[in-house]
C-alpha cells in the first residue's frame, strides 16, 4: 500500500513541526508550507490525499482576496477570472 500524502498549512513553526513529525512517525509522507499560497503552489505540485490548514492562516489569505478585490476590478474593469482552491 502507498503511504498517503499529507500537506500541512501552517504558519506556526512549532505546530509545522509537531503534525509533521506525529505523521511521518505514523508511515505518512507530508509537505508543509507557512502560507496558503505556498500550500497551494505545493498542493498544484505533490496533489496531496489530504489537507491539514490552519484556519487562521486561511482567513487571513481569504481577507486579503476580499479586501483587494476593488483593486483588482480598478485595474481590469471587464475582467472577470475564476479561481480554483
Amino acid at each position: 500500500m502507498t503511504a498517503k500524502k499529507i500537506l500541512i498549512i501552517e504558519d506556526d513553526l512549532l505546530n509545522r513541526e509537531v503534525v509533521t513529525d506525529l505523521l511521518e512517525a505514523n508511515g505518512f509522507i507530508t509537505f508543509a508550507a507557512r502560507t496558503a499560497e505556498a500550500g497551494l503552489r505545493l498542493a498544484r505540485k505533490l496533489p496531496p490525499d489530504l489537507v491539514l490548514i490552519d484556519t487562521r492562516t486561511f482567513m487571513a489569505t481569504v481577507k486579503n482576496f476580499i479586501a483587494s478585490a476593488p483593486l483588482r476590478r480598478a485595474r481590469h474593469p471587464a475582467a472577470t477570472r475564476k479561481y480554483d482552491l
